[in-house]
């Protein structure tokens, strides 16, 4: 939007739209006009305007009367959201005219205000059942909206301005999701957070409060699950916020059989490949210490902003009775404590970088989900079933002998 100033001329009709047929300068914002554009001059007083300011300028106006006509008419959902226009274009023009004057947007502190602010979203009743209805992106949305209108309606323009101005840093748009928004859902949402049941007669809501629950998570995600296999890890991979996320590290056992093998080492080495373009770190590590593998019992998907006890990736997508349990604060810090605790432990190989040490591991206890090997007959390298890594021939000269 341009820099739009108030306008210093009173509108009468003298104003008549022309195209400019000589360059000039807009008394509204001061930038030239080019010979060609839509314009609107005033011959008494010899002066032109851009017919683009006169549109922004007569914008807000306009958009008021949409507003009343609508509420009169009991549409409040589209008033809303044309309020939410509006409120937009009157900060712009704070936000411009205060970095014209290369000064700062003044708040002045009322602590009545604020309280008044505050009380207005708890008690916001289409809010409350958002948090309960809608999946946490879709609350994310709606509460953004809300909380700038009544930030305008209650606190006042400039700072309604100053949120505007400062979502556009990266950096608060994550500490407004993770300290603000978050706050408010989980207050909403308590008893909903505690427990996300998972049973067979819900098969497709289970998945969807597993993805919903990997969404939420900002900044890193530690996951720590003995049975970790290719197929949590794409659940996990398809489900993620890639703009908020940038570490993710994961831990599984190498003493679960069935789980690790060659192709998840291939996929987790793709995977990360391919973030690491976009500045996010993947890491997966395989516990090798039997007594670290007992004590790893439950499962944890843990972030800055929430952490939940989780179970198992088939469990969910079968619906075998269970729930997926939001942590408490304080639990949550110290699950992850423990998880960055274990991270750092020698007896915790990385599956890419390690993989030799960890398929010499497999070897020994024979718990890979498959096996790389040579077959004995034709020398082509194929992956074996568990049970004939000892006698490994490929299908091909399997069938063969069959036949």
């Amino acid at each position: 939007m341009q820099n739009i100033k108030k306008i210093i001329v009173p509108e009468n009709n003298a104003w008549k739209k022309i195209i400019a047929r000589v360059p000039g300068e807009c008394v509204i914002c001061h930038e030239e006009i080019i010979v060609g554009e839509d314009i609107q001059n005033n011959s008494d007083q010899r002066i032109n305007r851009h017919q683009t300011c006169v549109n922004a300028l007569h914008e807000v106006d306009i958009l008021k009367e949409k507003i009343i006509k609508l509420f009169i008419l009991g549409d409040n959902k589209k008033a809303t959201e044309l309020y939410g226009e509006m409120a937009e274009i009157e900060a712009n023009k704070i936000i411009k005219n205060c970095e014209l004057e290369d000064k700062d947007i003044i708040i002045e502190k009322n602590n009545d205000k604020n309280k008044e602010f505050g009380d207005k979203l708890k008690n916001d009743k289409e809010l409350k059942n958002a948090a309960n209805n809608l999946t946490y992106p879709e609350f994310v949305k709606l509460f953004k909206k809300k909380y700038v209108n009544y930030a305008k309606v209650i606190l006042g323009d400039n700072f309604h301005a100053r949120i505007i101005l400062r979502n556009k840093e990266i950096k608060f748009r994550k500490e407004f999701d993770d300290e603000i928004t978050h706050k408010y859902y989980s207050d909403w949402t308590e008893e909903k957070l505690q427990q996300k049941p998972i049973s067979k007669n819900t098969l497709a809501l289970n998945m969807r409060y597993h993805k919903d629950t990997i969404y939420e998570c900002t900044n890193y995600i530690y996951w720590i699950d003995r049975y970790h296999d290719k197929k949590s890890m794409e659940i996990l991979f398809s489900s993620f916020n890639s703009s908020k996320v940038k570490d993710i590290r994961i831990i599984a056992s190498g003493f679960v059989g069935g789980t690790i093998d060659f192709k998840l080492h291939d996929y987790v080495a793709s995977i990360a490949s391919e973030l690491s373009k976009k500045n996010i770190s993947l890491s997966f590590k395989i516990i090798t210490d039997f007594n670290m593998h007992k004590d790893t019992h439950n499962r944890y998907i843990l972030s800055s902003n929430v952490g939940y006890d989780v179970p198992s990736y088939d469990a969910i997508r079968e619906g075998q009775d269970s729930t997926i349990s939001a942590l408490q604060s304080n639990v949550l810090e110290n699950k992850t404590k423990i998880f960055l605790e274990n991270w750092e432990k020698e007896q915790v190989i990385d599956l890419v970088k390690d993989w030799g040490k960890i398929s010499e591991f497999l070897e020994k206890r024979g718990n890979a989900k498959s096996y790389r090997r040579e077959c004995q007959t034709c020398k082509s390298v194929f992956d074996s079933k568990p049970q004939f890594r000892d006698n490994p021939t490929c299908p091909d000269c399997f069938r063969k002998t069959k036949r």
